[in-house]
């Protein structure tokens, strides 16, 4: 057994003790060691010829230590009995809510065309693969060099926005037609985005998903007794839409080359994200000085302050190459390792907090809990703050729940019958 392996059992182990004590396999500090369990364990399977590089997964495994640590600093100061919100209560404060998930879905509809229709194909050309590959390669930013436009820029954050409130939908959903163009929303953007050539466009966008989805059913859930079944579904879910995304993304992109690629490279590719940071750490991992403060991680929110970092070169990773090194490396660049494990630890405090809050019955805190989530979706590739629309997209879903927040509930007749006169 290889030791890289060994270090994705001692993961799961965390994430197994976490369990215990957060009392819910749902909780964050048990979801990001479950994560990067299954991640680590991935990567020694399908890169054996890197095991010397483990130290690295050593590294994951410290952060992972850290974050449960801040989550049970937590756990001791926020000791919350968790109450059960009906979710029809959370639907009343949440107006426009189907209107927004729709809007999404019509910017996915209206990509899609546009997409289809510049090559002067039809849109209903979707089951047709030649097709398929040749809009890719005339709308991928990486063949054709495209700048985008400020009206594909308002697509994609109606995209991405469409995806958080599709999330939120499909689970306070009243009706068999709510839940389908909640679906719809994280259909479109993986499409859309496959289509671009973009698959870290899919990949927020369903993390986006996902982590609404999980976030409410958080807030809906009181005690949690199902929240066993609730990570089971979303691992399924996780596993279709994010998996089917990215290698959906890389065969469009690669069609032509498959014979020179090979499927081996493309299903492996996500996981060498790992081995691309594994590479990095036993040379570079250990960072003292010389910080970036935040470009790597924290890019689009730094910027304006002049804080810029050049974009990472690709590197040989075995049998393929990447250009992404996992938001460890991002952090260690950032802060270096003691500040690194302040930040896990820090985490660790907020998303405890976050969780409690939820579980609490507390609304406001649905754009912290999904800001939570998709950082450990999303940790195995790079912050969500590295691209503008998403951005945009979580300002707007936080705007939005600011608001519905202080909204108070519309009372109902039966309600009503019963306010003493």
């Amino acid at each position: 057994m290889s030791a890289t392996f060994l270090v994705s059992i001692v993961i799961g182990a965390v994430a197994v003790f976490a369990r215990r004590i957060e009392g819910s396999w749902t909780s964050p500090a048990v979801f990001l060691p479950a994560v990067w369990a299954g991640l680590v364990g991935a990567f020694a399977l399908l890169f054996p010829a890197l095991d010397e590089y483990y130290a690295g997964s050593l590294w994951i495994l410290a952060s992972c230590v850290a974050f449960l640590a801040g989550s049970a600093v937590a756990h001791g100061q926020l000791l919350v009995a968790p109450r059960e919100t009906p979710r029809d209560r959370i639907r009343q404060r949440l107006p426009l809510l189907v209107p927004l998930v729709v809007l999404g879905n019509l910017a996915g509809v209206a990509e899609i065309t546009y997409l289809f229709v510049r090559r002067g194909a039809s849109p209903f050309s979707l089951v047709d693969i030649v097709t398929l590959v040749t809009v890719n390669r005339a709308g991928n930013y990486g063949w054709a060099q495209l700048t985008q436009r400020p009206s594909e820029w308002f697509a994609f954050v109606a995209l991405y926005a469409g995806a958080l409130f599709g999330g939120v939908l499909f689970r306070l959903s009243r009706h068999v037609w709510e839940r389908v163009a909640a679906v719809l929303a994280v259909v479109f953007v993986a499409l859309v985005f496959a289509l671009y050539g973009s698959r870290f466009g899919a990949l927020y966008g369903g993390s986006f998903w996902l982590a609404a989805y999980l976030s409410t059913s958080s807030l809906t859930s009181g005690e949690g007794a199902k929240d066993a079944r609730i990570l089971l579904r979303l691992g399924v879910i996780a596993i279709v839409i994010l998996g089917g995304a990215s290698v959906g993304t890389q065969v469009l992109r690669y069609w032509t080359q498959l014979d020179r690629i090979g499927w081996r490279s493309i299903l492996a590719d996500g996981f060498s994200f790992v081995g691309a940071f594994s590479i990095w750490f036993r040379d570079h991992g250990l960072i003292w000085s010389d910080f970036t403060w935040g470009a790597r991680t924290f890019t689009k929110l730094v910027a304006p302050f002049g804080l810029q970092e050049a974009p990472l070169s690709s590197i040989d990773v075995d049998f393929t190459y990447s250009n992404i090194f996992t938001v460890f490396r991002d952090l260690l660049e950032d802060f270096g390792v003691v500040g690194s494990l302040v930040f896990f630890a820090l985490g660790g405090f907020i998303a405890r907090a976050t969780f409690v809050a939820l579980r609490g019955g507390r609304m406001g805190a649905l754009p912290l809990g999904v800001l939570v989530y998709t950082f450990v979706l999303t940790s195995f590739a790079t912050s969500v703050f590295f691209y503008t629309a998403p951005t945009a997209a979580l300002a707007l879903f936080a705007a939005y729940i600011g608001a519905a927040s202080y909204r108070p509930p519309r009372r109902t007749a039966a309600a009503l019958s019963r306010i003493p006169t």
